[in-house]
């Protein structure tokens, strides 16, 4: 009897462990845009996602057959979704991180 109250007391610690280690960053299985986010911090996400702006390309193709390229900085293109994504990190409860093992959640930011 003793063991089982051993192994149960480890069992709850370890859980609350982990929700708590959920208090700040998404949930396993959660995608942003198509990318894979779990486990990771808003602040780290922000990161990438500005530096995907930062690398934005827009090729134009003329009617002569020329192009013409614009980049994310030279139109002042900025990531501006932190406010959606802290939304969305809010609305996550990490006591349920169980269940984020079976159910995916996508999130779209624009």
């Amino acid at each position: 009897m003793k063991r089982f109250a051993v192994g149960f007391s480890i069992l709850v610690v370890s859980y609350f462990c982990v929700a708590l280690h959920y208090q700040d960053r998404f949930l396993m299985n959660t995608t942003i845009n198509g990318e894979d986010c779990s486990d990771r911090k808003v602040a780290v996400i922000k990161e990438n996602m500005q530096k995907q702006v930062e690398e934005y390309l827009l090729v134009i193709e003329k009617s002569n057959g020329e192009t013409e390229s614009i980049t994310g900085p030279e139109i002042d293109v900025k990531y501006n979704g932190v406010e959606v994504l802290e939304a969305e990190l809010e609305k996550q409860n990490p006591y349920l991180w169980v269940t984020a093992l079976f159910q995916p959640h996508n999130i779209e930011a624009e």
